[in-house]
């Protein structure tokens, strides 16, 4: 019996169910400062340990993944790199851009079984006091218990700078990232664009481009992108015949106030992730302001074009097709995309494009990837639940006529208010027009961002509803979407569909007039 009883013991202490499933490593002074955000994952349903670092993080984590039987999933890293070491590994594919030699990184603490293939979600919370680590992480309980269930959480705003690989090159990538934009984002989902090129409609005046940046990041977002090239403090510039105007730098930096809908910040960019620099990087000076994003991925080093496209469609997928429900789950699954072979129609696009352009050969490319996994690190708690929307199956036509009313049927998990619209395609081409004056400039840029053609309001109830919408008269025959946002009190829900607007059928003749009468 007493053999029976011990063996069911151990049998307990090794089920996932009373294991940690979240590991802080931090020092032993911060654990006060972590004593409010344990708490609230642990009403969540997390089990969590604290270890202090040692000489060793790495393998504290494994002791501990090893401890739990597997169980664990979420490393928090609680301090900058001076209370937690981060981990280094050889620059390789990108040594002939990158001066230093060793690459910053937390991925090894993802790898526990150190195969090459991460497994864990882990997220840095670069504190350098035990104050500043009780903000920041309460920044992530802010985030979580937010009751503003308005627009901002269906909103993606990416910001891009051109290329400068050459003209064919440029072209061909800002095609693919409309197409990605529209194939991999569920059409009712918000995209703002603010594009540094003067030809594209996307652009605002240039000498006003850094100002519009940091509204976008001010008016809050689920998602805030940013893709072009980049170093560790600040983004690159746009250009307009011999002058240079910045995209985002220090200045802006320094004041981003977010007024509601802290962002999960992603920069697709060259250093703008070094966390292990004298200075703080843009993405630290980032994630500690006030009311700055919520989180941040970015690179530590030099990243190339090639490995930034795919993972700018892998984010894409990983965010809003697999929904990933945390910020550490997110960049675990870009990690694990980066390193996989599979090939969709995009990727295998990606490929075709690097081969022309980048590098001929698979294997180097796939090394490139490989090192990239590295490259990009989560700044922020991996725990992060992210705030997107409630799904909201949509029954809609799939083809409506200009002038004609559009209907849609649905069940919604929330009452409110709910916005029905008919917008275009994220790829459809924008007039441009003059823009000879910064106003000319505005308007163009605000049009190429307003996709909503047609627009109504309506209360709907907690269950199944109805709605409709008129399509513009007005409006050319091509490929729209209808979306539907309920906003309510408890939660908000978005859903979307495709939709072809064709032209107005003619209408039938008027009948001939009677023939004259003879009077009689």
């Amino acid at each position: 019996m007493e053999r029976m009883f011990g063996a069911l013991l151990v049998g307990l202490a090794a089920s996932p169910a009373l294991a940690q499933d979240v590991l802080v490593v931090a020092p032993e002074e911060f654990r006060e400062a972590a004593s409010d955000w344990t708490r609230h994952r642990e009403a969540q349903g997390r089990k969590v340990a604290f270890r202090a670092p040692g000489t060793d993080p790495a393998a504290v984590v494994r002791a501990v993944h090893k401890e739990s039987g597997g169980a664990l999933r979420f490393v928090l890293l609680l301090g900058d790199v001076d209370r937690v070491p981060c981990g280094y590994v050889p620059v390789d594919a990108t040594a002939k851009w990158e001066s230093d030699t060793r690459i910053a990184t937390d991925a090894p603490f993802a790898d526990p079984d150190a195969d090459g293939t991460p497994d864990l979600a882990v997220g840095r919370v670069p504190a350098g006091s035990a104050a500043e680590a009780r903000t920041l992480l309460a920044r992530s309980l802010a985030y979580e218990s937010d009751r503003d269930f308005s627009g901002w959480r269906r909103r993606m705003n990416v910001i891009a700078g051109t290329g400068g690989f050459g003209v064919l090159q440029d072209a061909a990538i800002e095609q693919m990232t409309k197409q990605f934009l529209t194939q991999h984002v569920p059409p009712g989902v918000v995209v703002t664009a603010t594009y540094g090129n003067p030809i594209s409609a996307w652009c605002p005046a240039p000498a006003t481009f850094a100002e519009t940046a940091l509204s976008r990041f001010d008016e809050g977002s689920l998602v805030l992108a940013y893709v072009g090239h980049g170093s560790p403090g600040e983004l690159d510039s746009v250009r307009f015949g011999k002058q240079t105007f910045p995209i985002f730098g220090p200045e802006q930096a320094a004041r981003v106030d977010v007024r509601h809908g802290a962002p999960l910040a992603v920069f697709v960019a060259c250093s703008t992730g070094k966390f292990d620099g004298e200075r703080d990087c843009l993405a630290e000076t980032l994630l500690r302001r006030p009311r700055g994003p919520v989180a941040v991925i970015a690179s530590s080093r030099v990243s190339t074009p090639y490995s930034n496209g795919v993972l700018s469609k892998e984010m894409l997928e990983v965010l809003w097709r697999d929904r990933a429900p945390t910020a550490g789950e997110a960049l675990l699954a870009i990690r694990r995309r980066l390193l996989s072979n599979d090939l969709d129609e995009s990727r295998k696009r990606i490929e075709a494009l690097a081969a022309n352009f980048y590098d001929k050969d698979p294997a180097r490319r796939e090394a490139d990837r490989r090192e990239h996994v590295s490259l990009y690190n989560l700044l922020g708690d991996p725990c992060l639940r992210l705030g997107r929307p409630a799904e909201l199956p949509l029954e809609a036509p799939d083809a409506a006529e200009a002038g004609g009313r559009v209907e849609v049927s649905g069940t919604s998990p929330f009452a409110g208010r709910a916005v029905i619209e008919v917008a275009r395609r994220r790829d459809a081409m924008v007039p441009i027009g003059p823009r000879k004056t910064p106003e000319e400039w505005r308007a163009v840029y605000e049009r190429a961002n307003r996709q909503e053609v047609a627009q109504e309001t309506v209360d709907v109830p907690a269950g199944a509803f109805r709605a409709a919408v008129t399509v513009p008269a007005d409006a050319k025959p091509g490929a729209y979407c209808v979306r539907v946002f309920v906003e309510g009190k408890d939660g908000c829900a978005l859903g979307g569909r495709d939709l072809e607007v064709r032209a107005a059928a003619p209408s039938p003749p008027a009948p001939p007039p009677p023939p004259p009468g003879d009077g009689r």
